[in-house]
This record gives C-alpha cells, structure tokens and sequence, in this order.
C-alpha cells in the first residue's frame, strides 16, 4: 500500500479492522441463532449465547500462545475425526443399501 500514500493504507487499515470486527459479530449472532433454534434450548434467550460464545473466545484470544496452539490442534483434530465418522458412516449406509428412517428437515421448499 506504500504506493498509493499514507491516506489509502490509513483507510485499509481500517477497513480491514471492520471487516473482521464485524465477523466476528456475526458468527457470535450465528452461534446464538444455531442454539436458540434447537427445542431444548427454546426457552433461553438469544444473548445468553451470545455472551457465552464471546466469553469463549475472548477468553481464548487471551490466553498465552502455547495453550491457542494446543487448543487449536484438539479443535481441528476434533473437525477431522468428525468429518471421517461422517464419510464412514455415509459410506456404510450407501453400500449397505440400509433405508434411513426419518422426515425431511424442511430448510428447502424442494423438499416436500
């Protein structure tokens, strides 16, 4: 940005920090939304998760580097061992030609 001046870095710097700050919100909003669809968690207001999802990483941004990598490498470790199960047991159900009991979620018009 050095060649555009001072003024445009200034801006992209700045529009960078908004950019993320407001994702940030969002996936707080996100997680808040996700839980409070759930019938369990139907009675427990929308902020409640909200605040607990920004405590959360808040508390983790706080912390010291060596403990962000080590829960940083449980997490994707937890996503890749999810992700597997998921493919194994799609697999199984699809050669096994096992019928799956069960309704349409509704989130499409497409399914009726």
């Amino acid at each position: 940005m050095s060649f555009w001046g001072e003024k445009a870095a200034y801006v992209a710097g700045w529009m960078y920090f908004i950019n993320w700050a407001m994702t940030g919100i969002v996936d707080i909003t996100a997680v808040a939304l996700y839980m409070h669809y759930w019938g369990a968690f139907g009675d427990v207001p929308q902020w409640v998760f909200a605040l607990g999802a920004l405590t959360i990483v808040g508390t983790m941004n706080m912390i010291g580097v060596k403990w962000f990598a080590e829960m940083e490498f449980w997490f994707a470790l937890i996503k890749v061992l999810a992700i597997v199960i998921f493919l194994v047991v799609g697999t199984i159900f699809l050669g096994t030609g096992q019928p799956l009991e069960g309704n349409a979620t509704r989130f499409s018009p497409d399914y009726r």
